[in-house]
């Protein structure tokens, strides 16, 4: 696994990161304690900063008669264990699709059988959960035990005790959770999907419709480590930080973008004295600084509010992608008061109509000029951009215009003075479920090479280019957002391949785009049915997990914005 900033090999400084860590809680373990092990399945150093699998195992740790541990992959892609205690319980966390493979791997590093219907009565009960899973939990309907959709607090919490008070009694088990909102029992359910659509969906003693368990829960760091540093530029080299999330959601209605659709009513958490308190909190146990979540998402002079109270008292925050048309000179310079070295804006296209139709018609060329100006002028060293290629009604005129924006805008930074690089970031389109954009064409994979070849070509080394050229995401990431039930016995066959291989060499083998087509062939999944546009009258593999309220609002902006871009 690389960098996100270049493709450099990671690497840990210490063999157990759990020995330099700082935990922010006390947990003792007792012999009679129900196990559970919460599991990113990526790399310590990668995985640690997401907030979720801390936050579900803090949360675990509250209830008397459990303990919960974590576990992670070592860069072998072996289990990374923080305790040897064998589980009763298996979490697994996930907040994007190309972590699905990887997840497979836990399980098989614990010695269970991926599918659950192959596991014998008396194995740990395997529950899945995490963003990306939450948006379309079908491809992992055929591996885990209970699925949950949307926030952890009081969703796991609840899963635990009725495990606790079931024990060995699995369906009174499954009868005392199934009702709970955000709670999925994959085995009552008949599901067949096929072609990209949803065929049959019918329960067993469950409810027909799954809606997502929400909560106003204030998410921040109960760990803290110096083993982070996944940046090239050092944005974080040999810094602890203390992460809060201060903003969930995002009003803007982006139409590719899960945040905005599908992850429910804005949760802001404006006092900014109980913001200030917690980073303070998170200093005084060691935290260089302080991580402010998606403040981009929030109110302008409330987010400079909480960086004027934060710097005043000695922190440091920072801040990720900002939202150009929202933001202003004051802002900027706040940023630059922390020493942040890099500052990031996401135009998507260098085409300002399909831009706008897209959901952000604010941030105009004059606009983004504008904010470049202030970046360098406030002494910020860095410049990202951020954009999709292949976007729905991206016809070859509107790259054209990206490639010319991005040259405009390379040759601006660098007349005003930029002291450090400008980087751009372009993944490919994938269609996200519950966004008005499910219905549309994925980005063709050879079209997007292409267009990085053409990014390549044009700026050499005078740019910092981050793509998913060499990427097996641009295929399995694009099955598992928009997969049915076939995409689950698709993943298992890909890793049983990989394992097979493994076992007659001995050495761990990473999956491919081939290994993913020869798995699709065998099991006779054509690979255009995750690319194709979609016919918004036929249901969608995730139809009966509702994350928006409306399907018809879905369909009509994206008929809206099809009609605009010439599309159906």
């Amino acid at each position: 696994m690389d960098s996100i900033e270049y493709a450099r090999p990671l690497s840990l400084k210490a063999e157990n990161p759990f020995e330099s860590e700082i935990a922010l809680y006390s947990k003792i373990r007792r012999a009679q304690d129900i196990s559970v092990l919460v599991c990113v399945p990526d790399f310590y150093h990668v995985a640690l900063p997401n907030l979720g699998h801390q936050i579900v195992e803090f949360q675990i740790n509250q209830l008397p008669g459990f303990y919960a541990s974590r576990c992670y992959l070592d860069t072998n892609f072996n289990l990374l264990r923080e305790s040897d205690t064998p589980p009763n319980i298996v979490v697994i966390s996930m907040s994007y699709e190309g972590s699905y493979i990887r997840a497979i791997r836990i399980l098989d590093r614990l010695g269970l059988k991926p599918l659950a219907e192959e596991r014998p009565v008396g194995d740990p009960l395997v529950i899945i959960g995490g963003r990306s899973v939450s948006i379309n939990p079908l491809p992992l309907f055929k591996i885990a035990d209970v699925i949950a959709i949307g926030d952890s607090d009081q969703l796991i919490q609840s899963i635990c005790q009725a495990f606790q008070n079931n024990r060995g009694k699995s369906n009174s088990f499954f009868d005392a959770i199934v009702q709970h909102t955000g709670v999925i029992v994959p085995q009552r359910y008949s599901v067949t999907t096929s072609n990209g659509y949803l065929d049959h969906w019918e329960a067993h003693n469950a409810p027909t419709d799954i809606y997502p368990n929400r909560s106003n829960f204030f998410p921040h760091s109960w760990y803290l480590s110096s083993e982070t540093d996944y940046n090239a530029i050092g944005y974080y080299n040999g810094k602890t930080f203390f992460s809060i999330e201060i903003v969930k959601a995002c009003a803007s209605k982006c139409l590719f973008c899960a945040e905005g659709f599908n992850n429910g009513s804005m949760r802001f958490t404006s006092d900014v004295e109980v913001i200030t308190d917690k980073a303070l909190w998170g200093q005084r146990y060691g935290a260089d600084l302080t991580k402010l979540f998606f403040p981009a998402n929030s109110t302008l002079e409330t987010t400079k509010d909480i960086l004027k109270t934060m710097l005043d008292r000695g922190l440091f925050p920072r801040v990720g992608s900002a939202k150009a048309e929202k933001i202003d000179r004051e802002y900027v310079e706040l940023v630059a008061r922390s020493n942040q070295e890099k500052i990031a804006i996401a135009p998507e296209t260098g085409d300002y109509i399909l831009r706008a139709q897209l959901g952000k018609p604010g941030m105009t060329d004059e606009v983004l000029y504008k904010v470049v100006e202030w970046i360098i002028d406030a002494g910020i060293p860095n410049l990202d951009f951020y954009f999709i290629a292949n976007l729905p009604g991206e016809a070859l005129e509107s790259f054209e215009k990206t490639v010319e924006f991005i040259g405009a805008f390379l040759h601006f930074s660098q007349r005003r003075g930029l002291v450090g690089r400008m980087r751009i970031s372009i993944p490919n389109f994938f269609p996200k479920a519950w966004t008005p954009f499910q219905y549309a064409h994925a980005g063709d994979i050879e079209q997007y090479l292409k267009k990085v070849r053409l990014l390549e070509e044009t700026f050499g080394g005078s740019i910092a280019i981050s793509s998913m050229k060499q990427s097996v995401d641009l295929l399995s990431q694009n099955i598992m957002s928009r997969g049915g039930i076939e995409a689950g016995l698709l993943l298992v066959d890909v890793y049983s391949k990989l394992r097979t291989m493994e076992l007659q060499t001995h050495l761990y083998h990473e999956d491919t785009l081939e290994d993913w087509r020869e798995s699709m062939r065998r099991l006779g999944i054509p690979e255009t049915q995750y690319f194709s546009q979609k016919a918004s009258d036929n249901p969608l593999p995730w139809n009966h997990i509702h994350l928006y309220p409306s399907t018809t609002r879905l369909a009509k902006a994206w008929h809206v914005f099809s009609r605009k871009r010439a599309i159906l």
